[in-house]
């Protein structure tokens, strides 16, 4: 291992330059050794800079390719640059790209490319540790919905809030919302919290990051995983609920659609709209109410580091 100190340059397009001389140092350094370079995506485009000899020698993970989509006429631009940066490099040394959550394979492939799986690794905490998740006040036979990670406005909580009121009666329905509240979106969160709560519904809210045990436990406990993001990203957090056999209900935008289509019916999509997302949680509540759990098996860290290096 070589330690090649503190990052130096962050934000600016110095950290590039600082990033492509480290190539340099540790290939020259090593004659034999190949190199991984992960999160490569800002150094991409810069690649052409190391001599052909150090290309040769590189693989490059490559943490979000585009999709072939449009949308503003900037992001367009620059969704097409990477897509041409990402085709370039290709054919100089090896670029890979991070897959969303996937089932273990030979080979993966992501938006044409070859590709890597996010590793899925769950490691629940026991039951009896996870002290917020309180029998619903309508008894125990509620469903449980979680939103779980960074709560802002892009995660529509206070829509789902309103959801799952307008979706299923207090005796059926209960809401777990588990992480931090960002400072401008507190007072909505808390006040469609206060409003569920004065009809009888059991909404929790557990203010903070969870520990990854936490996390894993908490997501195994609900029913429903609710991922009603008006950006259009992946997340870590379907893997986790598809492997630990709960429902996923997702926006239906471009990335998520693509992300999940490999798990079948383990998730569901919906519209942001009012109508949509209470639809898609009567739907979901009563299919939750109705199934049993299906864990799936999906690619962990051991098929992450073989597609990795091999």
């Amino acid at each position: 291992m070589v330690d090649l100190g503190v990052r130096r340059h962050v934000g600016s397009w110095r950290y590039q330059m600082w990033v492509l001389r480290q190539v340099r140092f540790v290939l020259a350094r090593f004659p034999d050794a190949a190199l991984v370079l992960t999160e490569g995506d800002k150094v991409l485009p810069f690649l052409w800079l190391l001599p052909h000899q150090y290309r040769r020698r590189l693989t490059v993970l490559v943490m979000r390719v585009p999709a072939r989509g449009g949308g503003r006429r900037s992001r367009w631009l620059f969704q097409r640059l990477k897509r041409l940066a990402l085709t370039v490099s290709s054919r100089t040394c090896r670029v890979l790209v991070l897959a969303p959550a996937m089932t273990p394979s030979s080979g993966y492939v992501w938006r044409g490319r070859a590709a890597v799986p996010d590793p899925v690794e769950v490691t629940p905490a026991a039951p009896s540790s996870l002290t917020f998740l309180t029998p619903p006040q309508g008894g125990g036979g509620a469903m449980w919905l979680g939103v779980f990670g960074a709560i802002s406005r892009r995660k529509n909580v206070v829509e789902v809030v309103d959801a799952m009121v307008r979706a299923a009666g207090p005796n059926d329905a209960a809401l777990l919302l588990a992480g931090q509240v960002s400072i401008d979106y507190a007072d909505e969160v808390m006040h469609a919290i206060r409003r569920a709560r004065s009809r009888g519904y059991t909404v929790v809210l557990e203010n903070r990051f969870l520990s990854n045990s936490e996390l894993d436990g908490a997501i195994q406990m609900v029913d429903i995983v609710v991922a009603a993001y008006s950006n259009d990203a992946s997340s870590g957090i379907f893997g986790k609920a598809v492997a630990l056999g709960t429902l996923v209900v997702a926006a239906e935008t471009e990335t998520l659609v693509e992300a999940t289509r490999s798990l079948g019916d383990r998730v569901m999509h919906t519209g942001l709209t009012p109508e949509a997302l209470t639809d898609a949680l009567r739907e979901a509540i009563g299919i939750a109410m109705s199934r049993e759990r299906r864990p799936l098996e999906l690619a962990g860290p051991e098929e992450f580091v073989s597609a990795l290096l091999s």
